[in-house]
């Protein structure tokens, strides 16, 4: 059986959720910031 947990993250003021969203998951594409998909972490 999988379980997922869904973790609160802070929005900007002025900022929907919807637009959080796009911008961490745009973020997680950018090819600097991944090895192979996977998110580097400095």
């Amino acid at each position: 059986m999988a379980t997922t947990y869904c973790k609160t993250h802070p929005i900007s003021k002025g900022e929907t959720t919807a637009l959080s969203m796009k911008d961490r998951f745009d973020y997680g594409q950018i090819p600097d910031k991944t090895r192979g998909g996977d998110l580097i972490v400095a």
